[in-house]
C-alpha cells in the first residue's frame, strides 16, 4: 500500500465507535473531572464544545486524549454512541459494519472501506461498561487486520439533566510504511475533524449528516 494510501486510511481510522447497549447507563458526574482542569481550559469547553488535551507518548506512538460537550443526556448519548449499526452516519469513510462476534460485555465489528482502489478490512472488539458509561475498542489480534493498531474509547460524564462532557482518546498504528511522526499528525488532525463531526450527528439525535 502507498503512504498515500496508508495516510487517508489513518483519516478514516480515528474511529469513535461503540457497541450496543446492554444494561442501565450510570454516568458519573462531571464537576469533580472538570475541577481537576486548569480553568481556562474548562472556559475553552464551554465556548466551543470541544478541546484537544494532550498527547500521551506510548510505545507504539501518541494516544490523543479530547473533551468534549454533548448536548444530550448522557443516557441517550450512551446509547448513541453504542449503537455501531450506525456508525456510516457520521462516518462517509465506512461502506460497511457488521456484528461477527458476540461477547458477554461487547461484540467484535468488521470494518470495511475502500480508499484510492484499496480495500481496508480490520475488526475492533468492543467492550461497554455502562455501570461507568464507558465504551472501549481494540483491534481483534486473532483477525488479519489491513493496519497494526486501532485503540479508543469514549467515557461519559453528566453535566446536568441536558448535557453530557464526552472524554475521547484514540491511538492509530497503521504499520511501518508509515513514519511515526506522519502517522500521530495525521491522527491529531483527524481526531479534531471526527469529534467534531460525532458532537453534531449526537446532538441532532442521530438527524445530522456529513
Amino acid at each position: 500500500m502507498s503512504r498515500l494510501r496508508l495516510a487517508l486510511a489513518i483519516q478514516a481510522l480515528a474511529g469513535l465507535a461503540g457497541s450496543a447497549l446492554a444494561a442501565p447507563v450510570a454516568a458519573p458526574d462531571a464537576r469533580a473531572l472538570l475541577a481537576g482542569e486548569p480553568p481556562a481550559l474548562v472556559r475553552t469547553l464551554e465556548r466551543q464544545h470541544f478541546v484537544l488535551l494532550e498527547e500521551v507518548e506510548r510505545g507504539e506512538g501518541a494516544f490523543f486524549l479530547a473533551y468534549v460537550i454533548f448536548r444530550r443526556p448522557a443516557e441517550r448519548v450512551y446509547e448513541l454512541l453504542a449503537a455501531s449499526e450506525r456508525q456510516s452516519e457520521y462516518r462517509p469513510d465506512l461502506r460497511e459494519s457488521r456484528r461477527v462476534e458476540l461477547l458477554p460485555d461487547g461484540q467484535v465489528d468488521e470494518h470495511r472501506m475502500r480508499i484510492l482502489f484499496v480495500n481496508i478490512v480490520y475488526r475492533l472488539r468492543y467492550s461497554r461498561d455502562p455501570s461507568r458509561a464507558r465504551i472501549a475498542w481494540l483491534t481483534d489480534p486473532r483477525f488479519d487486520n489491513s493496519v497494526r493498531k486501532v485503540e479508543g474509547f469514549w467515557e461519559l460524564f453528566a453535566l446536568d439533566a441536558q448535557r453530557a462532557l464526552g472524554r475521547f482518546g484514540t491511538m492509530v498504528d497503521v504499520g511501518p510504511a508509515l513514519p511515526r511522526s506522519f502517522q500521530d499528525s495525521l491522527t491529531r488532525k483527524n481526531v479534531l475533524r471526527n469529534v467534531e463531526d460525532v458532537r453534531r450527528w449526537v446532538d441532532s439525535d442521530g438527524a445530522w449528516r456529513p
